[in-house]
């Protein structure tokens, strides 16, 4: 059962149990001992989202607070595991990173709510806060970067494939084997995507491609 709190009540956070995942032990700390300083009567702390998997048959946290980037799973595995086990699930991603691609993933995963760790702890606080009272909560930062995402005509599930393989180096003739398609069907996709991204080669293609987040840079030549 969700917890239904309002800013009246003055144990606004006792009742609130709060997950943390982040696999830096100093800054995972640093947020428990936070939320604790706040009033929140549960706080449990994990280093990666593995360690979050073996309580959640046990325990139906009101509250996940998650990092992009850890060492035995992603947050991104993390966000979908949780909404495996609870779709209505309120999440905070509380990440460093900012790039256009992170955003991008961060999106197609419907969280609720985006801070960036360089941010006064406070904001969390408010995060929490837009959250408990039915709202979603995206700092300024990620508006920015999310908005200049959507300005362009993005490319197709299918020629966002294409560009994956162009990006690990392959020629239309070895992608076209790869996906049991024509290489007529590759060069059309190819070309749309030169056109969609007014890019001018191979190289100003990957260049514009990460800039939008369309692939990461440690994909190009995988």
């Amino acid at each position: 059962m969700r917890l239904n709190m309002t800013k009246t009540n003055p144990n606004r956070y006792k009742g609130l149990s709060v997950a943390a995942v982040d696999d830096h032990e100093a800054v995972l700390q640093g947020v428990g001992r936070f939320l604790r300083e706040k009033g929140v009567g549960r706080i449990d702390l994990f280093l990666d989202g593995t360690q979050l998997s073996k309580e959640l048959a046990a325990n139906d946290y009101d509250l996940y607070i998650i990092d992009l980037e850890t060492k035995q799973q992603s947050g991104y595995d993390t966000i979908d595991m949780i909404r495996r086990h609870d779709s209505d699930a309120k999440i905070i991603v509380y990440t460093i990173h900012d790039e256009i691609w992170t955003v991008r993933e961060v999106q197609s995963r419907n969280v609720n709510a985006v801070l960036y760790k360089d941010l006064n702890m406070e904001t969390l606080m408010q995060a929490i806060e837009a959250i408990l009272d039915g709202k979603t909560y995206f700092c300024e930062r990620y508006q920015t970067i999310a908005k200049k995402s959507n300005t362009y005509e993005k490319p197709s599930k299918r020629e966002l494939e294409v560009l994956k393989e162009i990006a690990r180096g392959l020629s239309s003739k070895d992608i076209a084997k790869r996906m049991f398609i024509s290489e007529n069907t590759i060069e059309t996709h190819r070309q749309s995507l030169f056109n969609k991204l007014q890019a001018t080669n191979v190289a100003d293609l990957m260049v514009k491609a990460i800039a939008r987040g369309l692939i990461d840079v440690k994909e190009i030549g995988e």
